[in-house]
């Protein structure tokens, strides 16, 4: 896996700073604009492993260092998405719901975004439970996303014509002359 020059910087600048067109011409490619700048940085992005490959290299020690793990992940998504606030109040001697004493001891204390102080004591603000929700049932592939691609395609194909029959061979020609016409 040998990169450029360019494509090195690219990758240590896209690593900085997350920004793709930002890292192309910060790495020297040559742009006539913004939106080419974006586009060829999108395809460097999408289309070569190598480029892929590096971004990895360059993310895992970061990742090692502060243990992101899938499973520490999901285990912080699951937080948000099944606690529910039951498990954070408790009746007071007058009937009313108050955070509990314990709240930093519950285990799904990750779903707490943060405490608001108010005349009657503390409000609990909590994480989108609804988007921990979506991205969970994404990554188990319960959701699927659908994507309307809209444009023209060139699509050039080559036939191998030594595997094909002769009356194959007779079919094709005809339909390639009635496309043509």
């Amino acid at each position: 896996m040998k990169l450029t020059e360019k494509q090195e910087r690219f990758c240590q600048n896209y690593i900085e700073h997350g920004n793709g067109t930002k890292a192309y011409i910060d790495a020297g490619y040559a742009v006539k604009s913004q939106k080419s700048a974006s586009e060829a940085a999108s395809r460097l992005l999408a289309k070569s492993v190598n480029i892929q490959k590096r971004l990895q290299e360059l993310r895992a020690p970061a990742l090692q260092e502060n243990q992101v793990t899938v499973e520490r992940i999901v285990s912080e998504l699951t937080k948000i998405a099944f606690a529910h606030p039951k498990d954070f109040y408790e009746a007071n001697e007058y009937g009313e719901y108050v955070p509990r004493k314990d709240i930093l001891n519950n285990p799904h204390a990750g779903a707490v975004s943060n405490f608001d102080p108010t005349i009657a004591g503390m409000k609990i603000k909590f994480n989108d439970k609804n988007k921990a929700l979506g991205i969970l049932s994404q990554w188990l592939g319960m959701m699927t996303q659908k994507i309307e691609v809209k444009g023209e395609v060139e699509v050039e194909k080559k036939i191998n014509y030594d595997k094909l029959s002769d009356k194959e061979i007779e079919t094709l020609n005809k339909l390639v002359k009635k496309a043509s016409d």
